[in-house]
């Protein structure tokens, strides 16, 4: 498992060895292999806003946003991205950042709301 972390916040909100943990715990829960990269940026709500417009339409921030690299992908990664991850600290609102986290693997991996 490879973490990619980009804090353009500059906040250092966020720990790299935490976000390698859920993400690999969530990866195991479905079956898929630890040897992905997954890119985790971390952004403000403007960023944020900005992304959740241009992808969703939807102009405002987010606290989540998921890019899957495949749809859906294998399970065994080779050493390939699986896609990337971006948070908004400041728009977390009730949600904890582990939860967060976890939400956008499932998302990386093909599993989306009902």
């Amino acid at each position: 498992m490879k973490i990619d972390l980009i804090d353009s916040t500059g906040q250092g909100a966020l720990s790299k060895k935490n976000l390698g943990l859920w993400i690999k715990d969530e990866l195991q829960k479905h079956s898929y292999d630890n040897n992905w990269l997954v890119e985790v940026l971390v952004v403000d709500k403007l960023k944020m806003r900005l992304l959740n417009r241009k992808y969703r339409q939807i102009d405002k921030a987010t606290d989540v946003l998921s890019f899957p690299q495949f749809n859906p992908p294998h399970k065994e990664g080779n050493g390939a991205i699986l896609g990337s991850i971006v948070l908004c600290p400041e728009a977390f609102g009730e949600q904890k950042e582990e939860e967060l986290v976890r939400h956008g693997v499932k998302h990386l991996i093909g599993i989306h709301h009902k």
